[in-house]
């Protein structure tokens, strides 16, 4: 057209093909645009009360949802026949924003999910402005406990495919040493050692702008339990008709519940008894585990031992010395602070063998009461 006929566009998308990909008019007022997507480049636009608005690009990370909205913070706003292009951009018409100031903003809904973009003071007379979002990270995990020199990782939710490429930077606060991410999204993950007790935080920051964002942050916090120990007394004795009572002979410095598992090796294999039934002859082990508290990390501690025939002396069996306190998850040991001695027996796993220089000590009437008794007792086992 030549100096006749004003264009109006309030909604909807416009994708004007011209060469160049640029549209003018002769005078001002000519082409208003109050509203819709118009994908054309034009430096002659006007809004409703004639200020000269410029074409913005609004990038959508979610580009198959339909929108059902854009507004801005000026007289800009539309709401019907709303969609990108093929690039997954929405372009609106605002006015120029001045180095310093207020920045143009828009909003777009899709289907009750709201998007805040913001132009950064980058929209200019080339029509060359966009406008992004400042996006928020999340952390895939919620249980952020650690032990003094252990470590975790702390990962990213980014499978989102507006993440993709994004790289991250980490800082710490509190009792940890973090280390920057070792991947750019996706997979991206915070990489924590714990160094002393206490609640910690750590914080990724989006290294440069992405496509869809301006920046991004998200905390992520957590505590270092100071690592707990177990000390199992020697429960090494001649058989005496009593079980062993466990509470008598396990202490821990956490304030979590002491719990405990017998087993019973028999025919080299390990199977788990109940407390009262670690009477008789044989070899056994116990697992004292503490529960993991507020302060102090889970613990296992582990002691074998053996319940001797009443006549054999306890300075005959071998000592180990040897009890072990872990992480409940298994990735580190270390010895209990003042883990006891365990006891590896030297007697055959029936204890069978014993029984001959048992008896003979007795006399014929002994014998045949201790035999019996040995009887007894192997049918109970």
């Amino acid at each position: 057209w030549a100096d006749k006929g004003t264009v109006k566009i309030t909604g909807g998308t416009v994708m004007v093909k011209c060469s160049n990909n640029e549209w003018s008019a002769p005078k001002k007022d000519q082409i208003v645009i109050t509203g819709g997507s118009v994908v054309a480049v034009s430096t002659s636009a006007t809004d409703g009360q004639g200020n000269a608005v410029y074409r913005v690009t609004l990038p959508l990370p979610d580009a198959t949802t339909p929108i059902s909205d854009i507004r801005s913070n000026t007289t800009y706003a539309s709401a019907k026949d709303l969609y990108p292009d093929g690039d997954g951009n929405v372009y609106v018409y605002l006015p120029l924003t001045a180095a310093s100031g207020n920045e143009n903003e828009a909003y777009i809904n899709q289907e009750g999910k709201a998007s805040h973009y913001r132009d950064n003071h980058t929209t200019n007379t080339y029509s060359t402005g966009t406008l992004k979002m400042d996006g928020k990270i999340f952390f895939k995990q919620t249980d952020g406990t650690v032990a003094v020199g252990d470590y975790i990782n702390i990962e990213l939710d980014d499978s989102d495919p507006s993440w993709s490429g994004a790289a991250w930077d980490c800082t710490s606060e509190g009792e940890v040493q973090a280390t920057t991410t070792i991947d750019p999204s996706p997979g991206a993950y915070l990489h924590i050692i714990g160094k002393g007790t206490g609640p910690y935080s750590v914080t990724a920051t989006l290294r440069k702008s992405s496509t869809y964002y301006w920046t991004a942050t998200g905390t992520f916090t957590g505590t270092v339990l100071e690592p707990a120990t177990i000390a199992l007394d020697n429960l090494t004795k001649n058989y005496d008709g009593k079980a062993v009572v466990p509470a008598d002979f396990a202490e821990t410095d956490s304030d979590g519940k002491l719990s405990y598992v017998f087993e019973q090796l028999e025919d080299g294999v390990w199977r788990q008894v109940d407390p009262a039934e670690v009477v008789d002859e044989g070899h056994y082990r116990v697992t004292a585990t503490t529960e993991q508290t507020g302060t102090y990390a889970a613990g296992t501690a582990t002691q074998e031992f053996d319940i001797l025939p009443a006549s054999a002396s306890l300075a005959e069996t071998n000592a180990s010395d040897e009890a072990v306190t872990s992480k409940e998850d298994g990735a580190r040991t270390a010895p209990a602070a003042t883990a006891p001695a365990a006891q590896k027996s030297t007697l055959p796993n029936t204890g069978d063998a014993t029984q001959p220089i048992a008896l003979a000590t007795l006399g014929a009437l002994g014998a045949a009461a201790g035999a019996f008794a040995l009887r007894f007792r192997k049918n109970r086992r």
